[in-house]
């Protein structure tokens, strides 16, 4: 089974970020195994005040998992607050 989760308009607020990759994680777990992918629309700065944070978290280096959601693809794209 493949699953695939969007996050969009994070707008700088890590900790409510934090709680939706835990909730999706623990989905993801109950789930028979397959790919497991995450996708976030963008908007991850302005307004809140952890934007590099979130950028960090949403962004891992090319090679590295996501240290939120081991196992999972990330697919960064790019929203109009960035």
């Amino acid at each position: 089974m493949n699953l695939t989760y969007i996050v969009g308009d994070i707008h700088g607020h890590l900790e409510p970020l934090k709680k939706l990759l835990r909730q999706i994680r623990e989905d993801a777990e109950r789930r028979p195994e397959g790919r497991r992918e995450v996708v976030f629309l963008g908007d991850y700065i302005d307004r809140g005040p952890s934007s590099a944070e979130v950028l960090r978290l949403c962004h891992p280096r090319k090679g590295e998992d996501m240290e939120a959601l081991p196992g999972f693809s990330v697919v960064p794209k790019i929203g109009n607050h960035e």
